[in-house]
């Protein structure tokens, strides 16, 4: 059973770990690694030995050793994201202009695939089926052969989807939309705030709606019961990164434009900060169990 929870905290700055063996209440504090430019996105397996990879200054680099040192891949583009993909040790790394490589071995090896329709944004995957944003347009295809159809032209600022009723989400300047049919047709959700940046829909109970997370300018906004209702929370300031604990479901986390962690174990209800002295602004995060 894992017993440590690791945060890779991206930031403006440098990449921040946070460690919290399952025998404490408090975080440790940060190690904090690659400093002096940002750290745009982060991928990590669980371990041990712990293999990072991270892109900074556009490049593509990967750690064997939980980020001690680090080596650079050689990529024909400048490396702007990472995704994680549909297998454990799947991940996309998307370049500049809408190339895209993909690795099955967490990061040891890269093979080119074809070219996105522009720069992703967001990359998930649901039941085998790709949801790509690019230049705020939502698509659907298939990565590995570079078919893609779009379902919403302009507007998306992110996407989720919620593993038990198979709704997709997205957030956009109307407001979060919900689809039920795989894209095709969207509704936008009464109440639901038009400045999101991140969504996560977190799955409920058999048979209940899911908790929809919202980040936001001026914090957080959650609805409990899939979007019949919204409560904003207070973060202090502009929520710009959210994740979910991989083996507690509802155990979630967000970073913060002025350099903080927050943690939630009750589907964003309640928030406490993971550290007492800021960090640079947060642009993205990702969690794994050990």
């Amino acid at each position: 059973m894992a017993n440590v929870t690791t945060i890779y905290a991206c930031t403006e700055d440098e990449l921040a770990i946070f460690n919290k063996p399952g025998t404490l209440n408090e975080w440790l504090p940060p190690r904090r690694v690659l400093s002096g430019m940002p750290v745009l996105s982060v991928w990590a397996e669980a371990g041990p030995p712990v293999r990072v990879v991270a892109v900074q200054d556009g490049n593509l680099l990967v750690s064997e050793n939980g980020g001690r040192t680090w080596e650079k891949v050689d990529t024909e583009q400048p490396v702007v994201a990472l995704f994680p993909g549909e297998t454990e040790r799947k991940i996309y790394a998307v370049l500049g202009g809408g190339g895209l490589l993909s690795s099955n071995d967490g990061g040891s090896g890269w093979k080119e695939l074809a070219a996105l329709p522009s720069d992703a944004g967001g990359l998930i995957t649901v039941s085998g089926a790709f949801y790509l944003t690019a230049n705020e347009s939502l698509y659907s295809g298939e990565p590995e052969k570079g078919t893609w159809r779009i379902l919403i032209d302009g507007g998306i600022k992110a996407v989720s989807h919620d593993e038990g009723t198979g709704k997709l989400y997205a957030a956009t300047a109307e407001g979060v939309t919900e689809s039920t049919d795989a894209g095709g047709t969207w509704a936008t959700l009464p109440g639901s705030p038009t400045d999101g940046m991140e969504l996560l829909a977190v799955p409920g109970a058999a048979g209940k709606p899911p908790a929809l997370v919202v980040g936001t300018s001026s914090g957080i906004s959650v609805s409990p019961d899939g979007g019949e209702s919204w409560q904003q929370k207070d973060v202090g300031g502009r929520a710009t990164a959210l994740a979910r604990d991989p083996e507690r479901r509802d155990r979630l986390y967000a970073g913060t434009h002025e350099g903080y962690i927050f943690e939630s174990g009750n589907r964003g209800q309640a928030w406490t900060a993971v550290n007492a002295a800021p960090l640079p602004p947060v642009i993205s995060l990702f969690l794994v169990r050990i």
